[in-house]
C-alpha cells in the first residue's frame, strides 16, 4: 500500500490502481522497461541510494533520482532508478530522461508527479485535490478474511470510504512535503 508509513488519522494507507496500462502502447521494443517512464510506481524522490534501509533495496523497486551528484546516481538527474538483482553483482539501471508531461506515482506520500521539463511536481495529493479521481485510494483498513472456499485468514480485505472528505481541511496535515 503506498503512504503506509504516515496515512490520515482514520486510515491504513492508500490502494494503487492497477487499471493503468498506457506505457504499454505503441512500444517498439518489449523488452526496454524504460522505453516510457511514464506511470511507473517509485518508492520516493531520493538524492543518494545510501538514504535508503538496507531491506528496502531488493530487485526492481524504483527511485525518483533527486539530482544524485557524487552518488551511484550521479548523472542521472530526474530518471527512475531501479534495482537490478538478475546480474552478479547487482546494480542500478536508470530510465531514459523523463519528457514533457511523463507523470510517476511516488508511493510512500501517495502522489502523482509530473514532469514539467525541468523537473517533477506535484500532480495530484489528497490534501489539495481530496474530490478528484485518482490512481490512489484511501484505505479506511484492511484486513485478513474468509478466502472464496471459506478458508478463514486466507484472503485480504480492503475498506474504503468514498466520501471521506468533504473539504480540503478535512486532509490539513495529512502531507508533509520533503521535497
Amino acid at each position: 500500500m503506498a503512504a503506509f508509513g504516515s496515512p490520515p488519522t482514520g486510515y491504513v494507507g492508500f490502494f494503487t490502481d492497477m487499471n493503468i496500462v498506457r506505457p504499454n502502447y505503441d512500444r517498439t521494443d518489449e523488452t526496454d522497461e524504460f522505453e516510457s517512464v511514464s506511470i511507473k510506481d517509485v518508492e520516493d524522490f531520493l538524492t543518494d541510494p545510501a538514504l535508503i534501509p538496507a531491506g528496502e533495496i531488493q530487485h526492481g523497486r524504483r527511485w525518483l533520482v533527486n539530482g544524485g551528484g557524487g552518488t551511484a546516481w550521479a548523472g542521472h538527474n530526474n530518471a527512475v532508478a531501479q534495482y537490478d538483482e538478475s546480474v552478479t553483482p547487482a546494480v542500478w539501471r536508470f530510465s531514459k530522461a523523463p519528457v514533457l508531461n511523463d507523470v510517476v506515482h511516488d508511493l510512500k506520500s501517495a502522489r502523482v508527479l509530473k514532469f514539467d521539463g525541468v523537473a517533477w511536481q506535484t500532480q495530484w495529493d489528497l490534501a489539495t485535490n481530496f474530490a478528484t479521481s485518482s490512481p490512489f485510494h484511501p484505505v479506511e483498513s484492511a484486513g485478513m478474511v474468509a478466502d472464496h472456499r471459506g478458508m478463514l485468514g486466507k484472503a485480504v480485505e480492503f475498506r474504503f470510504n468514498w466520501n471521506a472528505a468533504e473539504s480540503a481541511a478535512d486532509w490539513a496535515g495529512f502531507f508533509i512535503s520533503h521535497y
